[in-house]
């Protein structure tokens, strides 16, 4: 009788958590799918328990929201992470890397040479940065830029990926927030839009840098 007792027990818990995660992505799909048609969108809303991707420009910028499986200790769990990434052109002619959290090692990978420290009050020390040419970095990383990064990697729960070669820039969010709410999706789209309009360096800028009296520390 106990055992009859305990299998129904995990079988409702079973079923709940089923239903709960079933409700969380269809309320996910609706609004990803109004999102969508609201500002002219691409939207791909994959299977019937797959989740669904959004692709297009919207405040200017060109984003891709997505839903991504991140790796934990034990292999029988998945942990499941809503991306915002936008992407534009790098015209600063220098390769940098800014992570936070599970994105760490994606900047470990990449190894650029130098690793200088960010002369920024109250700058995120959980932030791995990294450069191929820390003297021009010091002129592209002004407080203004220093600020937006530090802001974004602060934001809870979520890992930050900053990431910009010789032409392109990768600027993602990995977040639990299933996004399932129109005005949390524009919400945040706007506040990683305006962050990327000051991380942009427009063709003519100069990121060469400019010695100073006091070294070339940051």
């Amino acid at each position: 009788m106990i055992w009859k007792i305990i299998w129904l027990a995990i079988s409702a818990f079973v079923i709940f958590i089923t239903t709960w995660s079933l409700s969380i992505l269809f309320k996910q799909k609706k609004a990803w799918k109004e999102f969508a048609k609201k500002y002219k969108m691409r939207h791909l809303s994959g299977g019937f328990f797959d989740s669904p991707e959004i692709k297009g420009r919207v405040y200017g910028h060109d984003f891709h929201i997505f839903t991504a499986k991140h790796s934990v200790d034990d292999e029988r769990r998945k942990k499941y992470r809503t991306v915002i990434e936008v992407r534009f052109k790098n015209n600063a002619g220098i390769k940098g890397v800014f992570a936070t959290g599970e994105l760490t090692p994606i900047a470990e990978y990449i190894n650029l040479p130098e690793k200088p420290d960010v002369n920024y009050a109250g700058w995120n020390s959980e932030i791995l940065f990294s450069t191929n040419d820390a003297k021009k970095n010091k002129k592209y990383l002004n407080q203004d830029r220093a600020k937006i990064i530090n802001d974004i990697s602060n934001i809870k729960n979520s890992d930050m990926l900053f990431l910009y070669d010789i032409d392109n820039v990768i600027f993602q969010i990995h977040m639990p927030n299933p996004l399932d709410d129109v005005r949390k999706i524009e919400r945040i789209l706007k506040k990683l839009a305006a962050a990327a309009d000051i991380l942009y360096v427009q063709p003519n800028d100069d990121c060469e840098s400019e010695d100073d009296e006091n070294g070339d520390d940051y």
